[in-house]
């Protein structure tokens, strides 16, 4: 090998960069486990103006595979709208911006989702699902709320009386 120091500062720096970069997981400011896959957008395949309105709420999680989740590695899967897309917020996480509203949720974060569940995969996504993201349930996006919407919900429902 002609310079096995320069591997060497690469490698080093490799690694020095792996190592400073953000979870994409947690919200900022905290440690956790790091996904070992970029995030995995999947996307209802056909344009549509109407969703379900049942709604889930819990953190907006990307397993070890990148599958966009509701809570941990086995929440369901989302299936976004179709114009959603993933792009960098300016505290580096990654967040989805939802097709519907235009509201970002970046991962990490607690989120409330319109929509409807259970446990049929969705026919026409894309890109198409991965074996590894084929796991449980799955979620078919409604709206995303914003963080306005979703506290005054809340106060709704604390608001409530008993049964």
């Amino acid at each position: 090998m002609k310079h096995p120091g320069r591997l060497f500062v690469a490698g080093t720096a490799v690694a020095m960069l792996a190592a400073c970069s953000s979870n994409v997981d947690t919200p900022a400011g905290t440690s956790g486990d790091r996904p070992t896959a970029q995030p995995l957008l999947i996307r209802n395949a056909e344009r549509t103006t109407v969703a379900h309105q049942a709604l889930i709420e819990g953190r907006l999680h990307a397993d070890p595979a990148g599958c966009l989740r509701i809570g941990d590695d086995s929440g369901p899967l989302i299936v976004w709208h179709h114009d959603s897309r993933l792009e960098q917020g300016a505290d580096g996480r990654v967040q989805v911006i939802d097709g519907f509203t235009g509201h970002a949720a970046s991962i990490g974060d607690d989120i409330a989702l319109g929509g409807s569940g259970g446990p049929d995969a969705p026919a026409r996504v894309i890109p198409e699902i991965p074996a590894a993201c084929a796991t449980g349930d799955y979620w078919m996006a409604g709206e995303l709320m914003n963080a306005a919407q979703s506290q005054a919900l809340r106060q709704r429902q604390a608001d409530q009386p008993p049964p």
